[in-house]
């Protein structure tokens, strides 16, 4: 464990938790026993990992959001999880109310949800917390195209087209949710979303996709399979053979499809290289996604530069990556 860390899991405890007598002996044994755990869930290549994208973000809140989430997703108490996490409770229960007031003055669209996990946290993250956007740097503008990776029940579509983007694609893989996708865009008249039954990956191909009771975070079962759900075969594609095939020049690329980001980042490539979309790419998944989604992104375009922000509590932590133009 570097030096680095330790002062660091010694400044986020006495920030984060208020333990502020750096010789109080709970905070000692707490930090002794996190200490324990994280040589035990992570390795030097991890830490080293983080701090290098810790010293890329571009701006202290960024910074702020990034360590935090280091800690929320390292600290072996879930009584203290949501106090190191970048969102407090707080902020999202105001989150909440503020999206059922939305829903109730018909402001958004009510669209058909699954019961789990409700259309009241799509809203809530999506309209109120502002999950895809990190203003101003990374902002939606009228000509964008949006390639939504992750479309589920067509809430990001919705949010995006009210920016009055140009364009939107959304891509859903499961059959009953693409359904309601559908569904729900010809519900608002949302000509300008473009809905397409099929995963995005590293290449053309077919998967195992389990279908999870949280319907949002069904998976492709490489990915991270448990014993719930059920398992159907799905199609995939690239977003770099589906964009030459269709023409299509994206502007923005969103990725939220449950830790299946670096195959589909790896797919992307050419598109990422020739293009240099925005890029909002959820790195909540797996831990060292935080790491190696941006080296990722950093080793195909140098240019890009990146902040980061979380808008709920306990998931939902987005990089925003936006490539200097010459």
């Amino acid at each position: 464990m570097s030096n680095v860390f330790g002062h660091s899991l010694r400044r986020v405890c006495s920030k984060f938790f208020a333990w502020h007598d750096p010789e109080d002996a709970f905070l000692r044994m707490y930090l002794r026993k996190l200490e324990k755990y994280k040589r035990e869930v992570s390795t030097p290549e991890d830490l080293t990992g983080y701090y290098t994208i810790l010293d890329m973000l571009e701006d202290d809140r960024s910074r702020e959001n990034f360590e935090r989430e280091i800690y929320f997703h390292f600290t072996p108490f879930s009584a203290h999880r949501t106090h190191c996490s970048p969102c407090m409770p707080g902020t999202w229960e105001r989150a909440k109310r503020i999206a059922g007031e939305l829903l109730r003055e018909n402001k958004v669209p009510n669209l058909q949800c699954p019961e789990i996990p409700g259309l009241l946290h799509l809203i809530a993250t999506n309209f109120v917390m502002g999950q895809y956007e990190y203003p101003p740097h990374f902002v939606m503008e009228q000509d964008d195209v949006f390639i939504d990776c992750g479309g589920f029940i067509g809430d990001t579509a919705i949010w995006a087209r009210s920016k009055n983007v140009r364009e939107i694609h959304t891509f859903e893989p499961e059959e009953d949710i693409y359904a309601i996708l559908t569904d729900n865009m010809k519900t608002v008249g949302a000509e300008n979303v473009h809905c397409h039954n099929i995963g995005i990956g590293k290449e053309n191909g077919t998967a195992s996709f389990q279908i999870r009771d949280n319907r949002a975070a069904s998976h492709i079962k490489a990915q991270k399979a448990t014993s719930q759900g059920r398992f159907v075969e799905i199609n995939l594609t690239s977003l770099d053979l589906w964009c030459a095939e269709n023409n299509i020049r994206p502007t923005v690329i969103k990725m939220d499809i449950e830790g299946a980001e670096p195959e589909a980042l790896a797919g992307a490539r050419e598109t990422i290289k020739k293009h240099k979309p925005k890029l909002a790419i959820s790195l909540y998944h797996h831990p060292e996604h935080m790491y190696q989604l941006p080296l990722m992104i950093k080793e195909m375009c140098p240019e890009y530069r990146f902040w980061c922000k979380k808008s709920h509590p306990t998931s939902e932590f987005i990089l925003f990556a936006v490539a200097e133009k010459a």
